[in-house]
């Protein structure tokens, strides 16, 4: 079998591709100014 590994480093890598991806405001990523200030207040 494979050596196992742990996966604090596969939740640290997906956090990091995930802030990285979300800028600002993207007119793609959301559908209007109301969803984007639910996930401002998320963050």
């Amino acid at each position: 079998m494979a050596p196992k590994k742990p996966p604090a480093t596969k939740k640290l890598k997906t956090a990091a591709s995930t802030s990285k991806a979300a800028p600002a405001f993207d007119a793609d990523r959301f559908l209007g100014p109301v969803q984007f200030e639910r996930y401002q207040a998320l963050q």
